[in-house]
């Protein structure tokens, strides 16, 4: 996926669930610009930083043993491993 794909799904995505009046018009965003994109996301309240750095976007498939390995937070059991197989 490009960024602008992904960009897009996310903040028509973000916009609805905040219930937003406001139309962020991605027509007219800079799409070839990754730090006027990330400014725009930041104009419209949505998450920037991270999203528009990035111009390719790959998919790919998580199983249950991958996900067992994804930390959550760091603070739930302190010293000790963060990864959610430890909660299951």
């Amino acid at each position: 996926m490009t960024r602008e794909e992904v960009v897009r799904f996310y903040a028509i995505y973000d916009c609805r669930k905040k219930k937003r009046d406001h139309d962020p018009d991605l027509d007219t965003w800079p799409w070839s610009n990754p730090d006027g994109i990330d400014q725009k996301l930041n104009d419209h309240g949505l998450k920037h930083g991270v999203l528009a750095a990035y111009r390719i976007w790959r998919q790919v498939k998580f199983d249950f043993a991958d996900l067992l390995e994804c930390a959550v937070v760091n603070h739930i059991f302190p010293g000790e491993s963060q990864t959610l197989s430890r909660l299951v």
